[in-house]
């Protein structure tokens, strides 16, 4: 536990370690790349409106009211729909076609997964990062904002859905946050690893690494 305990070089790590560490952050580093293809994927965006259709549904476009046609001596009186009020009518939110209120069970299951997936992999990263050589106040800010915006991002679906859609705001600000401050302390050891010691640490370690 002594490399948690104050700043340590992470460069001084045996090769097997920054290896191991290196691969995992590659692993993660994907991860974020697909999470985020998805959340496009998904029609979201950093607004409250595509997140509260996203899980609440819209509701179904009405037909514009037919417009009656002109008399016509030669026939009967059609009712037929009116070009204008057709071509003004909205579009579905999504690409893919109208969008159908999430069903309670699936917002929960999704909600459980993460809770228990996300949380080991953010005490996890926290740990390397932990390990770096950064100042202690700059790390408990990213340690405590990545671990407030995760809990956010994990709540956000279930209060939207189960208590109300006033709570939309939170989904795309949380994401963006978590998104930056994950990114940040997986990418932040890895460059400590690799670079280049410095000729003071040389010497200290008396290994001419």
């Amino acid at each position: 536990m002594r490399p948690f305990a104050r700043p340590f070089p992470l460069e001084r790590l045996s090769l097997e370690a920054r290896i191991i560490y290196t691969l995992f952050a590659g692993f993660m580093i994907l991860g974020y790349v697909s999470s985020g293809w998805l959340y496009l994927d998904d029609d979201l965006d950093l607004g409250a409106e595509r997140a509260r259709v996203y899980y609440l549904g819209q509701p179904a476009p009405t037909a514009p009211a037919p417009a009656a046609a002109p008399a016509d001596d030669d026939g009967p009186d059609l009712d037929l729909p009116d070009e204008a009020a057709l071509e003004r009518a909205p579009e579905p939110h999504a690409a893919g076609g109208m969008r159908f209120e999430k069903p309670a069970r699936q917002v929960m299951e999704t909600f459980h997964f993460h809770l228990f997936s996300m949380s080991v992999c953010w005490v996890i990263i926290a740990h390397i990062f932990m390990m770096g050589g950064a100042a202690r106040g700059p790390k408990l800010a990213l340690i405590g904002i990545s671990g407030v915006a995760t809990v956010v991002h994990l709540l956000t679906p279930v209060l939207i859905r189960f208590a109300s859609p006033d709570f939309a705001f939170l989904m795309g600000p949380g994401a963006a946050l978590m998104a930056l401050t994950w990114t940040w302390m997986t990418v932040q050891p890895v460059y400590e690893m690799w670079r280049v010691p410095l000729p003071s640490r040389r010497g200290e370690d008396g290994s001419g690494r």
